[in-house]
């Protein structure tokens, strides 16, 4: 009689737990939601459908703006399995985490549109990788927040860019870390926010527009607000493609040319304990690390830099086009490239071609036709 009972009892709980795995909810409070690629199984697992999840990007952000609208005190988690998904756009939101598996796992974007955000606070991304676009992977309007940890922008014209910042939106504020920005022309654009990068890499490789690029700190005078940046432990790169030649290095407009950092316009850039990498093709082409104008300012410090370009060409450390610069540098010797630079701000040490034999501390001097005065023998360089 025992054994006649329990049947009816496992029956029925089996039944049950099956109606509760095909019939899934989403909870409007849920606090954590998923994101699926259909393509990857969707929002089944061991043949179980999950609650609070989703299986296009469209519905997800339909669901958050619409129905779910977090808050500093209703925060809410994404999380998003492996796979490629659409773009999308948020406008006036915030207190969202978006967390996907791995910046070579999850993609977001296609070509038509990556990530577009307006005015919205507190959004974090992590292990993700933005692609696409048009003009750059994430397009960032007016004011607000954001971190980002692990994340990969590839874009073509940018990586990243921002627009539409006035006194009355704020200057917005973003925290990158261990994150990579690339494209075949032009970098990071900070045109009217804060930007602190962390161990993080802009690598700008390709045939350019008018230029390739790295970091662009540049403000626009209807904005009324100044840009800036600060990197520790980081890296630029600039290199353009074989077989390109351009004009060489010039101050405003976004710079043109092969140039590392660009900061115009009341931008102003902290750089510290990075690695500034300008490599030329086999063409001659002038390149620059340091590019400064319109009342912008460099402080770079600590860096190291790598520099190089063709027979013929030149290396151009520091232009000033009409701002200021703090960026002294000891080089191992002097360049074999002739070397572009302000008076005072690079030195090295000669060990021949000296009055007495001996090793001389010489300094950059654009007063001397050799561009180098030497300390001891108190002459310029033949």
């Amino acid at each position: 009689m025992k054994s006649l009972r329990i049947f009816p009892i496992v029956t029925l709980l089996g039944c049950l737990g099956f109606s509760s795995g095909a019939s899934a909810v989403i909870d409007n409070n849920a606090p954590v939601v998923k994101l699926r690629a259909p393509a990857n199984g969707g929002c089944v697992e061991a043949g179980v459908t999950l609650n609070n999840c989703f299986t296009t990007t469209s519905s997800l952000i339909s669901w958050i703006v619409n129905t779910r609208r977090p808050s500093v005190s209703t925060p809410l988690s994404v999380e998003i399995g492996p796979g490629q998904f659409d773009g999308f756009g948020l406008t006036s939101v915030g207190d969202i985490s978006f967390r996907g598996s791995g910046s070579d796992k999850t993609t977001i974007g296609n070509n038509q549109l990556a990530i577009s955000i307006t005015n919205s606070n507190r959004l974090n991304f992590q292990d993700l990788k933005v692609t696409g676009g048009f003009p750059a992977p994430v397009y960032w309007t007016g004011g607000g927040s954001s971190t980002w940890t692990n994340v990969h922008l590839a874009g073509d014209l940018y990586a990243w860019t921002e627009t539409g910042c006035n006194a009355s939106t704020g200057r917005a504020k973003h925290y990158w870390f261990s994150s990579r920005f690339t494209s075949i022309g032009k970098g990071y654009l900070a045109s009217c926010s804060e930007n602190w990068f962390f161990g993080s890499e802009i690598a700008v490789e390709g045939p350019g527009l008018g230029g390739v690029k790295g970091l662009l700190v540049f403000g626009q005078p209807s904005f009324g607000i100044s840009p800036e940046a600060h990197l520790y432990g980081s890296t630029i790169r600039v290199k353009p493609s074989p077989g390109t030649s351009f004009s060489p290095p010039t101050a405003g407009n976004e710079c043109s040319g092969v140039v590392a950092v660009c900061v115009g316009l009341n931008g102003n850039v902290h750089i510290h304990g990075t690695g500034i990498d300008v490599i030329g093709n086999e063409l001659p082409n002038d390149v620059a690390a340091l590019v400064v104008g319109d009342g912008g300012e460099i402080h770079a410090n600590q860096s190291a830099f790598n520099m190089s370009t063709a027979a013929g060409g030149k290396v151009i450390r520091i232009l000033n086009g009409g701002g200021h610069v703090h960026a002294p540098y000891l080089w191992e010797h002097i360049p074999v490239a002739p070397l572009g630079s302000v008076t005072g701000a690079d030195m090295t040490v000669v060990t021949t071609g000296t009055s007495d034999g001996q090793p001389h501390l010489v300094i950059y001097s654009t007063n001397c036709a050799s561009k180098w005065y030497d300390a001891v023998d108190k002459a310029c360089r033949p």
